[in-house]
């Protein structure tokens, strides 16, 4: 390509550029114009290979998928699950679902370059609706129609690093749902303990001693979603005790220890319907409620029943 062939290019981009700024709309609240020294970055000459060969305009595709990130950060958000509660004998919601919604890069990218080079001021990303898994529309659809279980505890007098790492692991499980079927992996659920995951150190018992690691004080999650479990009437397939009693925890005997990979805390769901799990912190009691199917199952608890006390 010559320079003298590049004349009709250099005038197409200074037209682009004239008619900045362009605006970007993701909706009626949020939209964001594109300057003329940004349009400048995007511009650049491609060659069209079939004969004869033309400079033609094009916009650098990497520059605007960067770009197109910054935005998403402004524009997805997570769909929100309904919350229920239990009152009178039947369900409610505290508040209902909300969609989620996220930025679609490519479509956006296609969006974006077409109507620039068209001289199109006014452009709409394409944006992406999710649907809430637990929504007013689908609870009986889920089993959802009962409260099944309720487990308590209480972590009065934890350290600072102990309540946050419970307020931690116990939002990673609120609103989860376990198939009918399916058996439920604490571990595999709250994902990897370390800083990375948002956990910080905690005391842990490991080889019956008492050591700082990350992610101390998530036995008080799952020992409160393992006493809902049982109040719930299901089959607990894996669970382990702490090694000593623990304050926190009450009465001994009742409480489920984990430490990945092993020990782990695992229920398995045998109703015909949806569990959902969901959970609540007030003040330092922490409680959890699994939702369901109520087939008529009846559940007694005997014990805990201390066997033996040791110094």
């Amino acid at each position: 390509i010559k320079e003298a062939e590049l004349t009709e290019a250099k005038n197409a981009a200074q037209l682009l550029i004239e008619n900045a700024p362009y605006y970007i709309i993701a909706n009626d609240a949020q939209s964001w114009s594109v300057e003329k020294d940004t349009l400048g970055a995007w511009i650049e000459v491609i060659a069209k290979m079939d004969p004869p060969v033309i400079p033609q305009i094009s916009l650098n595709q990497e520059k605007i998928k960067t770009y197109l990130a910054s935005l998403a950060k402004n524009i997805d958000r997570q769909a929100t699950n309904a919350k229920l509660t239990w009152e009178n004998n039947e369900i409610k919601f505290v508040f209902l679902a909300q969609p989620g919604q996220r930025l679609n890069i490519e479509k956006s990218l296609r969006a974006i370059t077409d109507n620039i080079l068209a001289g199109q001021k006014n452009i709409q990303l394409a944006i992406d609706k999710t649907e809430p898994g637990i929504s007013d529309q689908n609870i009986n659809e889920l089993g959802l129609t009962s409260l099944l279980g309720k487990g308590e505890s209480n972590f009065a007098g934890s350290p600072s690093n102990r309540q946050y790492n419970i307020k931690v692991g116990a939002a990673k499980l609120n609103g989860w749902l376990i198939k009918p079927g399916e058996e439920f992996s604490f571990i595999g659920a709250i994902g990897e303990i370390d800083a990375i995951n948002g956990w910080v150190q905690g005391f842990v018992i490991k080889n019956n001693q008492t050591i700082p690691e990350f992610g101390g004080g998530i036995c008080q999650v799952s020992t409160t979603l393992f006493r809902a479990a049982v109040k719930a009437g299901l089959k607990i397939t894996e669970r382990q005790a702490h090694a000593y009693p623990i304050k926190y925890y009450g009465a001994p005997g009742f409480d489920a220890t984990i430490y990945a990979p092993k020990p782990d805390l695992k229920i398995l769901n045998n109703t015909t319907g949806h569990l959902l799990l969901q959970n609540k912190i007030e003040g330092t009691k922490l409680t959890f409620e699994i939702y369901g199917l109520n087939d008529g199952r009846e559940i007694k608890i005997k014990g805990p029943t201390v066997l033996s006390k040791n110094p």
